[in-house]
């Protein structure tokens, strides 16, 4: 009968029209998924890109520490010497000072 032809035409293109609707939203899915494949993708390379200057700036610092670390030492040891110097000019001044008053003693006693 004709309203049954009606029907199955009818049924026909409206599922024709979900097929194409199932197949817009199916491709708008396999956008998105290549899309989130090449976001992580640039995710993981910007990590490995972070990790490389992390270690980079890490392996730096540890460096400057060690010349930090070294040039104190060093500082220090310039230190101590200069202490040492000063205190070996002070014992040769009082050991000066003590020579002019035994020569002073003398000098007075001679005369």
């Amino acid at each position: 009968s004709r309203s049954e032809l009606e029907e199955v035409r009818t049924a026909l293109e409206e599922s024709g029209a979900d097929r194409a609707r199932l197949t817009e939203t199916l491709m708008a899915l396999e956008a998105a998924q290549e899309a989130t494949a090449q976001d992580r993708d640039a995710l993981r390379e910007r990590m490995a890109d972070l990790q490389r200057r992390h270690l980079e700036d890490t392996q730096r610092l540890e460096e400057a520490n060690v010349a930090l670390r070294q040039q104190l030492e060093a500082a220090a040891a310039e230190r101590a010497a200069a202490q040492e110097a000063q205190e070996a000019t002070a014992q040769d001044r009082d050991a000066l000072r003590e020579r002019m008053a035994d020569l002073q003693r003398r000098h007075l006693e001679d005369t």
